[in-house]
C-alpha cells in the first residue's frame, strides 16, 4: 500500500533523510570501492605481475575475480549499514516509519546492486588505461563525475527532473527509492527503471571488458578515451 506523504513533516523529512542516506551511501562505496578495482589493475601493471597472471589465468577470469570480489564487498556494507540504520530507527520517535522505509530499503539495494555492477567493469577499465597510479586521476575523472552528479541530483532534483532522473541508469539507484518512498511512484515503475539499468548494465560490462583486455598490456603510454572507444568497439 502506498502512503503518500506529502503535507506531513515527518513523513517529508523522512523522506529527505532517506533519499540523502541512499545518496551519500551510493556514493562513497562506489567510488571507495571502484577505485579499489582500478587501483588493484594498475598496480598489477606497474609491477608488471599482470604479464605472469594473464599467462597463468584467462584474463576475462582476473577480471571477474575483481568485479565481483568488490561488488560482494560493497554490497555487504551497503546492506550492513541499512540494516543498522533501521534497527537505531526502531529506537527513535520515528519508529512508525520503518514500515514504510524497509521496502524502499530493499529497493535501494536491489538497484544499488545493479548500478555498481554497471560501473565495476567500467572502474576496471579505466585501471587498465592507465600505466601509474598516479594516472588513474586522469583516467576514473570520467566515472568519477557521474558518480558526483548522481550524489547532487539526489540532494537536489525534484518534480519532473526527479521523475526523468529516475530512469536513467545509475540514477536511477538513488533517484527511484526516493520516488518509491514519497508515493510518486509504485512498483510498476519501479521494475521499468530497473529493466533499464540491467540493459545498461549489460552494454556497460561489455564495453568494460573491452577496454580492460585491450589496455591491460599496454605500459608504455596512457590510453585516451578516444584510443579506448575506439579499439573497444
Amino acid at each position: 500500500t502506498v502512503a503518500p506523504l506529502d503535507g506531513d513533516e515527518s513523513g517529508a523529512m523522512a523522506v529527505f533523510v532517506a533519499t540523502f542516506a541512499f545518496s551519500i551511501l551510493f556514493m562513497l562505496a562506489a567510488v571507495t570501492y571502484g577505485m579499489q578495482i582500478a587501483q588493484s589493475v594498475v598496480t598489477e601493471k606497474e609491477s608488471r605481475i599482470v604479464e605472469i597472471l594473464a599467462a597463468a589465468v584467462p584474463i576475462r577470469s582476473l577480471l571477474v575475480g575483481k568485479v565481483v570480489g568488490n561488488t560482494l564487498m560493497a554490497l555487504g556494507q551497503v546492506v550492513l549499514i541499512v540494516c543498522a540504520a533501521l534497527v537505531a530507527l526502531s529506537f527513535s520517535d520515528y519508529r512508525e516509519l520503518i514500515a514504510l522505509i524497509a521496502p524502499v530499503a530493499g529497493w535501494f539495494i536491489l538497484f544499488f546492486l545493479v548500478g555498481f555492477a554497471s560501473l565495476a567493469c567500467l572502474w576496471a577499465g579505466a585501471g587498465a588505461m592507465a600505466t601509474r597510479v598516479q594516472d588513474l586521476s586522469q583516467t576514473t575523472t570520467p566515472l568519477t563525475m557521474i558518480v558526483m552528479m548522481v550524489y547532487v541530483a539526489g540532494l537536489l532534483a525534484r518534480g519532473t527532473v526527479a521523475e526523468i532522473l529516475s530512469y536513467v541508469p545509475i540514477a536511477s539507484t538513488v533517484m527511484m527509492p526516493g520516488r518509491l518512498l514519497s508515493g510518486e511512484a509504485g512498483w510498476p515503475e519501479a521494475l521499468l527503471a530497473l529493466a533499464v539499468s540491467v540493459a545498461f548494465m549489460v552494454v556497460a560490462i561489455w564495453l568494460g571488458v573491452r577496454i580492460y583486455r585491450r589496455g591491460l598490456m599496454q605500459t608504455n603510454s596512457v590510453m585516451s578515451l578516444k584510443q579506448a572507444f575506439s579499439k573497444a568497439s
